[in-house]
């Protein structure tokens, strides 16, 4: 009788990037291929000649924000992914950095819910991840964890900290492909900037909504961003950044699209605000 064997389940695997284990819902690779048609004048109208540019390979991953129930585990998620991506992007890169990354960060989702924090985000690289997907073997020790819950999150928001009900936010970062002369297909990336869109519905009461100001009024012609930081906290007693959580600070300057005060009834007064925030090369991202 045919049995397939465990190591066709995915379940079983983890991916190794930057020096570290992840450990993700889901991994999707992807190879790309630069390759365009050349129209030129032959006796027909089919396609003689392509025109072959560069390789770059990219991989999407998603996980929920998962806390460990003891230290020293060794295992990461795809909120780390994010961390370090964003590390990597803010600061200028010297041949010791760029010799030791796995991968760049080009985008990543967040979203946030009464059940938890979902991260999903999509790397890239020039050289494919062959080898960094590890069988999950007896060899590891056992870990026991749960996914984060509406309880370990704060929103820290125009110099408050405030309840957040529901909430999404984009980050993009700004990558280029050079290609060089005697290169072959291989590029270079360049990192040139990033940048955070986003929303949330924060619980307030109708005096703290006045007394932050939740309104981004700007006179034409002039800018004028709030000089706050504003940040996403998850609570971890066993982070490896000693201080009991991960803080993703999304930048210390925000203006605002637009912002609504919903009172209703017998329910949760909630601020709705969408904003933009901007960077400088000293915000803090750990």
């Amino acid at each position: 009788m045919p049995l397939l064997t465990s190591d066709f389940i995915s379940s079983w695997y983890l991916v190794y990037l930057n020096g570290r284990y992840r450990l993700l819902e889901s991994w999707n690779e992807s190879l790309n291929q630069e390759v365009s048609n050349k129209q030129l004048v032959q006796g027909d109208i089919g396609t003689h000649v392509v025109d072959i540019g560069g390789i770059h390979y990219s991989a999407q991953i998603n996980s929920p924000v998962i806390i460990m129930s003891q230290p020293n585990t060794g295992l990461y998620d795809a909120l780390d992914v994010v961390l370090e991506g964003l590390a990597v992007a803010q600061q200028p890169i010297d041949n010791v950095i760029a010799e030791s990354l796995d991968y760049v960060l080009d985008s990543a989702s967040i979203n946030i819910s009464p059940e938890g924090v979902n991260v999903s985000c999509t790397i890239e690289n020039a050289v494919g991840w062959t080898g960094q997907k590890e069988y999950f073997s007896d060899n590891y020790n056992d870990f026991t964890g749960r996914t984060a819950r509406f309880y370990d999150i704060q929103l820290n928001f125009l110099g408050g900290t405030y309840l957040i009900n529901s909430g999404e936010l984009s980050i993009k970062v700004n990558l280029e492909k050079l290609y060089f002369i005697g290169q072959n297909q291989i590029p270079t990336y360049a990192i040139t900037g990033y940048t955070v869109t986003g929303n949330a519905n924060i619980l307030v009461t109708p005096d703290s909504y006045d007394a932050q100001v939740l309104i981004g009024l700007q006179t034409p012609g002039l800018s004028a961003p709030y000089d706050r930081e504003i940040s996403l906290k998850i609570m971890d007693q066993y982070s490896y950044t000693g201080l009991g959580y991960r803080q993703l600070y999304l930048g210390e300057f925000l203006s605002f699209p637009s912002v609504s005060l919903d009172l209703k009834p017998n329910q949760f007064i909630q601020a709705s605000v969408n904003f933009n925030t901007f960077f400088r090369r000293s915000s803090a991202l750990g």
